[in-house]
């Protein structure tokens, strides 16, 4: 397990008990002022699935390296429309 935690966004990585065809389970979010503002997440019954402008939506694991930085480019995206 892996868990990370620095100012307004967090990460954590365990064992997937879901749906998924990885065995990955994992949270990452970026967070402002107590609202999610990025967030990409495998809950059990959902499947891989982003948190992007209030919108849940499907996401495409491929696999860690490339979900972190999905996940970077997408709060740095929104931190420079500020």
């Amino acid at each position: 397990m892996l868990h990370r935690k620095a100012g307004s966004s967090s990460w954590w990585f365990g064992v997937c008990r879901g749906p998924c065809r990885h065995p990955y389970k994992y949270r990452l979010v970026f967070v402002v002022k107590g609202q999610r503002i990025v967030g990409f997440d495998n809950e059990r019954g959902k499947g891989d699935h982003s948190h992007l402008a209030g919108i849940e939506r499907p996401s495409s694991f491929t696999d860690v390296d490339q979900l972190i930085t999905d996940f970077i480019v997408e709060v740095e995206r929104r931190r420079n429309a500020r």
